[in-house]
């Protein structure tokens, strides 16, 4: 009889821990999600400054201001250069599909002529 509730004890006294480990370890995580949640904010706050500061540099200076410009222009071409290649792309493939079906029913007529001999 002792051993069984020195067993039942046992038992109880780890299930006890294993509340307290999983409080604590809970905890931690908490803890340690709102640090590294301070920790993002921080790092935006600075990126924002230091972008901020570009932009400042970028509108005092004539030629980053024209070379800005610039890039803009590239990247509107360039869109629009995509979109022309994703045109083609899909005329090719519209053109590559009715030549199959053309070999498709060409090779069905053929086989019902021969069929037909």
């Amino acid at each position: 009889m002792k051993i069984l509730s020195l067993g039942i004890q046992n038992k109880i006294l780890l299930a006890i821990l294993a509340g307290v480990v999983s409080i604590g370890s809970f905890q931690l995580w908490e803890y340690k999600k709102k640090e590294h949640e301070k920790f993002v904010a921080n790092k935006e706050t600075s990126c924002k400054v230091q972008l901020k500061m570009g932009q400042d540099v970028v509108r005092r200076s004539r030629i980053l201001r024209s070379l800005n410009f610039l890039a803009a222009a590239n990247m509107n071409l360039a869109d629009i250069s995509g979109r022309m290649d994703e045109q083609s792309k899909r005329q090719d493939s519209e053109a590559n599909a009715t030549a199959r079906e053309i070999l498709r029913t060409a090779a069905v007529n053929d086989a019902f002529w021969k069929n037909q001999w």
